[in-house]
């Protein structure tokens, strides 16, 4: 991690009442007073908010989250909240914001359960009568078309019908080749003598 220097905040307005954080080490240690013969009262963690009290040369004294006053060293604290503070705060967040999912989710499902009905059997339905109604249409459309004319109308369905043909044409097709063969065989005997030539 890097070392965010305090430099950027603005030196006329002092350190007063302005909150810091403990930048990229696992603990600092807070000194009870400045010099040499300065003791660790205690340390402060990375990410724990450090209020600004003042500030002498590159020493700041700070307020612990617990209460108690105590010096550092200015390049040891930055003004930004950590990114592992950030991360935290964000999780918090996702999972306030997935509960909420899950109750807006739950409510969908009972709302979706008790008042909506299914609509594709009811659309299934009106798709039939909608099919019998143009059969019914194409009968009389037909009907009308041959008393006009005086003439037999054909369905327009008929002639869409393959089924009833297939039949008749692939039997017509069975009769053309044994028809063939056999002229075929008559052709070759009669060119032979009236002999029929096998090979084997």
């Amino acid at each position: 991690m890097s070392v965010l220097l305090l430099f950027s905040l603005p030196l006329s307005q002092g350190w007063a009442a302005t909150t810091v954080y403990v930048s990229d080490r696992l603990e600092v240690p807070l000194y009870d007073t400045i010099g040499d013969e300065a003791k660790v009262i205690r340390h402060v963690a990375v990410g724990d908010p450090l209020e600004v009290v003042k500030r002498d040369g590159d020493l700041l004294q700070v307020r612990a989250p617990g209460g108690e006053l105590g010096w550092l060293a200015e390049d040891l604290v930055t003004a930004e909240e950590p990114p592992r503070q950030k991360l935290l705060a964000l999780e918090a967040e996702r999972g306030e914001l997935r509960s909420r999912l899950r109750v807006a989710e739950g409510k969908l499902a009972g709302a979706g359960v008790a008042g909506v009905e299914n609509p594709v059997p009811a659309l299934e339905r009106e798709l039939e009568r909608v099919r019998a109604e143009n059969a019914a249409l194409r009968a009389r459309i037909d009907a009308a078309s041959a008393a006009l004319s005086g003439r037999l109308v054909p369905r327009l369905d008929a002639t869409a019908d393959w089924h009833a043909w297939v039949p008749w044409a692939g039997g017509v097709l069975v009769l053309g080749f044994i028809a063939g063969f056999l002229f075929h065989r008559f052709r070759h005997c009669r060119s032979h003598g009236g002999f029929r030539i096998t090979l084997g």
